[in-house]
Order: structure tokens, then sequence, then C-alpha cells
């Protein structure tokens, strides 16, 4: 067994397992795939690059190959791979609901040496038509004077600001992804701003049939 990065001359290998995620991420998506002796494809993995985290969004071994440690060898790989200098750890963060079935990808990071962290953070799903219908894409609007400025298209100083407020917020033990906010994956969101002063900040994320 060993692992290979997909890239546009093996991706037709594994396009079945990745299409969701392969050429559709952003300058730090990298794709990796488990091969056997023959040159099969036995399993796929898909990690982001965020702020020095490398964040697990798709991890998969192929039903004919499970319990019999290729999942665990392919993890080890995969983190054996990834440069110290770029990213200190790798994450993976699951949203459960009120359940209490073991999660399986939980237990099966926590076998390959994982420390499982229960977080204080709590996200609601909404769903995407929802989304659509209000302001910008549908008939809503902001109350006057308000003007709703996307992360990505955000000057110099307008960014400074976003970053101010997040390392203010850190230093209080509160929490906002400033890095997510002003990128361009958050489509859905952006800044709310009144006479160039900050009043909100929403990033959306697509998440399951939702944001």
């Amino acid at each position: 067994m060993k692992i290979t990065r997909i890239t546009e001359k093996n991706a037709e290998y594994f396009r079945g397992e990745i299409d969701e995620y392969y050429g559709k991420g952003d300058a730090g998506r990298m794709c990796f795939g488990l091969i056997d002796d023959e040159e099969n494809a036995v399993g796929a993995a898909v990690l982001d690059g965020e702020s020095g985290d490398a964040a697990i969004r798709y991890f998969a071994i192929g039903d004919d190959h499970r319990k019999r440690g290729y999942g665990r060898f392919f993890m080890d790989e995969i983190v054996k791979s990834l440069s110290p200098v770029l990213f200190s750890r790798v994450i993976f963060c699951e949203f459960v609901g009120l359940t209490t079935e073991k999660s399986e990808a939980l237990g099966f990071l926590s076998h390959c040496g994982f420390t499982i962290d229960e977080g204080s953070t709590r996200r609601s799903l909404y769903d995407m038509e929802d989304i659509i219908k209000a302001y910008p894409f549908g008939n809503g609007k902001l109350p006057a004077g308000e003007r709703l400025i996307r992360g990505a298209a955000a000057d110099e100083k307008l960014r400074a600001n976003v970053s101010t407020i997040g390392e203010k917020l850190e230093a209080d033990t509160g929490y906002i992804d400033s890095d997510f906010i002003l990128s361009m994956k958050n489509r859905y969101g952006g800044i709310i701003v009144k006479e160039d002063e900050i009043r909100a900040m929403l990033g959306v994320e697509r998440f399951e049939d939702g944001a």
C-alpha cells in the first residue's frame, strides 16, 4: 500500500468518491489517494489548509478493504507527508445533534491517536432555499444606510478592522474566523457596514443540505 497525491493524471480512479471536492476548493486543498500494489484505488481523503491547520473534509476506505488496518495506515501516511513548517496540526470537526449514538468518525480518529475534545461552539443548520430568499439574493433588504460587503471584496482598511475585531475577541475568549469571513468561500455571507463602521459579520458555510 502507498499514498499518492490526486492530480489530473490519476483523478479518474478516485472521481466516484471525491467528485464533490476535487477541483472545487481553494489553493489550500489537498487530495490524497491510497492505492494497493496493483495500483488499484483503495481509499481517498481531502484536507484543506487553514491558517496552520490541515482540516479533514473527506476520508474513506473502500468497503472491500475495511477492517484491515488500511484506514489507520492511510491516516498515518497523510500526517507524515504534511510539512511541519506549514501545518502544526491535523483537525476534524464534527457537529452532532441530540444523540447518544457513538460517532464512527471520532471513534476511528481516536484509534489513530487523535485527541477528541468537546467544543463549546453551537451551530444552527439553515435551509438553502431560505437563504436564497434573503438579501441580497432575494427580495429582502437591509436597514437604511447599511451595506453588505463581500469579505473577498473588502478593501485593506476593512480587512484590517475585521482582523482587529477577531484579535480582540480572542483576547476575551471569544472567537470569529476572520480568515473565513474574508475568503472567497464565504459567498453567502459578508460584512454589514454603516458609515464605515462594522455592524455585523456573517460567515455562511455549506453543510449537508443547508448552511
